[in-house]
């Protein structure tokens, strides 16, 4: 399934490491409204922008978007949260709680997951992966190891939250074995010394007008229908490229699948579907991109600062 965005990026065993990790964010996992401004997001139509020459393109390995430049790609997310798990785990230390497991990973670049999901963007293009997996994610055939969660203690909770709003200890004492809780506890320590919190709503804004708008443009449209005539030719009665494979997918892969995501890639490199489809959302990226650039430059600058501070807490160890 193509989105515009890739899957969500923190992602930890333990419910409390969970917590930790939502708290990286403006918006966090419980619904708390963000302290950064998305403000001015509201006007998103990109219109249609002129475009160069379109790129002919039979796959999207390689590209980038431009609002990629205001997106965090998973290493930085990985410096950041790992910064906060240190800066935490000294900090429930001190009342005397042991924090050791949620440090057990180290920050790693993965290539294959960029900032604007760019690689599951315009839907299937792989050969070799289509005649093994169809319209399938390999992802969902992969292991994935499940540790056991371990729900927060009380005592953890108020050392980890203190008087955080919606946390269920704003009320109480913050107090805990003699010793004054933080201010929002040990995340509310951790966001002060490396930052904040990571507002990337203006730019996902962007990032997903931009998809579901360019799919809709004349010249986009134009390159699908011209895909759909291919399509019938190969035997397949399918309006638009959005609507392949035109039957619901099977839990595991079937020929069937197989053959139909074959015949689509096919398509897409005769009609140049992924090259029209990125040119137009990249000019409609760059559209949308010039008329919030003051608040995208904030942004930008925050996310700055806060890569700094992590990176000295983790050169620190």
């Amino acid at each position: 399934m193509r989105t515009a965005r890739r899957q969500p990026r923190l992602h930890r065993t333990l419910t409390i490491v969970a917590a930790i990790a939502c708290a990286l964010t403006a918006a966090s996992c419980s619904g708390h409204p963000a302290s950064s401004a998305a403000a001015g997001d509201g006007d998103m139509n990109a219109g249609q922008p002129a475009l160069g020459t379109i790129p002919v393109l039979d796959s999207p390995r390689g590209l980038t978007l431009p609002i990629e430049a205001y997106l965090l790609t998973k290493n930085d997310v990985d410096q950041i949260t790992h910064a906060q798990y240190l800066v935490v785990h000294r900090c429930m230390a001190e009342y005397g709680f042991d924090f050791k497991e949620s440090l057990t990973t180290t920050p790693a670049a993965d290539r294959d997951v960029d900032a604007a999901n760019v690689l599951q963007r315009y839907g299937v293009w792989d050969p070799q992966i289509a005649a093994a997996y169809g319209y399938h994610d390999p992802a969902q055939f992969a292991p994935h190891p499940v540790d056991p969660e371990v729900p927060p203690t009380d005592a953890e909770r108020l050392v980890l939250f203190g008087n955080t709003p919606g946390e269920g200890f704003e009320h109480a004492a913050q107090v805990y074995g003699g010793r004054p809780v933080p201010d929002h506890g040990c995340v509310g320590q951790g966001q002060r010394e490396i930052g904040t919190g990571i507002d990337e709503r203006l730019a996902e804004s962007i990032n997903k007008a931009a998809f579901h708008q360019s799919m809709l443009d004349p010249r986009v449209q134009a390159a699908g229908s011209t895909w759909s005539k291919c399509m019938a030719a190969e035997g397949y009665q399918i309006a638009e490229p959005k609507d392949a494979p035109g039957f619901p997918v099977a839990q595991n892969p079937t020929s069937r699948e197989i053959e139909v995501a074959k015949a689509d890639i096919g398509c897409k490199r005769q009609s140049n579907y992924i090259g029209t489809w990125y040119a137009v959302d990249a000019a409609m990226q760059t559209s949308l991109i010039g008329s919030h650039e003051e608040a995208l430059a904030a942004m930008k600058q925050e996310a700055r600062r806060t890569l700094r501070n992590a990176a000295a807490t983790l050169a620190k160890g």
